[in-house]
């Protein structure tokens, strides 16, 4: 997980942020069969415990596998206890950019931050936010180690259904020379979307801020990456 910012940058009065529509439901599945390791991978990528469930092809269709590793059906009356019940929605930061665009770019160092709020979430990992990573320098691309999670929520027995997920999402570029220097912000973008969520599903999100370097160079900071609905038994990020 990103680390977490000192404070949060959006105070509750903060003018609402214009309708954006940053996320787009994936064209093809991430995952096929069993055999594809696309699943399991995105599972490690995430960065602490998720709980994915096992699944197979049969007829051409994913069928989720149920009682431990070698499946089959639980009994009628453990079904609601395995079950999964709860909808987690995952913001996985995947790529980041620094696109020159006049001068030498932003060439000083800088942070990115996030905050982001859903009013359905339950519960949201870390508050929803500011989570902070360093940023690329000018002309580089970076794909973010472990796909750094930057936003986590729970929805109360939101499995049963494809809740729409109003989301208010906040994020920024600010100089800070050195870990101790004041982050001074250079570029922001805020949005809101209402998308339905639909169960174990992805979305991918992407979005560019223009950032004014105190050094008088310009650049575009480009930032890409995927958006999990799952559905899972975890209660509370709590330990």
């Amino acid at each position: 997980m990103a680390k977490k910012g000192e404070g949060r940058r959006y105070p509750a009065d903060k003018k609402k942020a214009p309708k954006a529509n940053f996320l787009f439901p994936l064209r093809l599945p991430m995952v096929r069969s069993e055999p594809d390791p696309l699943f399991a991978r995105f599972c490690k990528s995430i960065g602490r415990s998720v709980r994915c469930p096992a699944s197979t092809a049969e007829n051409g269709s994913i069928v989720g596998r149920f009682g431990g590793p070698q499946g089959g059906v639980p009994p009628i009356d453990d079904v609601a206890a395995i079950l999964p019940a709860h909808l987690r929605v995952t913001f996985i930061l995947q790529q980041m950019e620094n696109e020159v665009v006049s001068g030498s770019g932003v060439d000083i160092p800088c942070w990115a931050r996030w905050e982001t709020h859903g009013s359905a979430a339950t519960e949201e990992f870390g508050d929803g936010g500011p989570f902070s990573l360093p940023a690329p320098g000018p002309g580089e691309i970076w794909p973010v180690p472990h796909a750094n999670g930057i936003y986590d929520a729970l929805v109360e027995d939101g499995c049963g259904s494809t809740p729409v997920f109003p989301v208010e999402f906040h994020s920024s570029v600010g100089e800070m020379p050195d870990i101790l220097s004041p982050y001074v912000l250079i570029g922001q973008f805020d949005a809101e979307d209402d998308s339905t969520l639909q169960p174990n599903g992805f979305w991918t999100f992407a979005y560019t801020i223009r950032a004014n370097g105190t050094n008088g160079g310009v650049s575009d900071f480009k930032f890409r990456g995927i958006v999990s609905v799952t559905c899972t038994n975890i209660e509370t990020f709590s330990p």
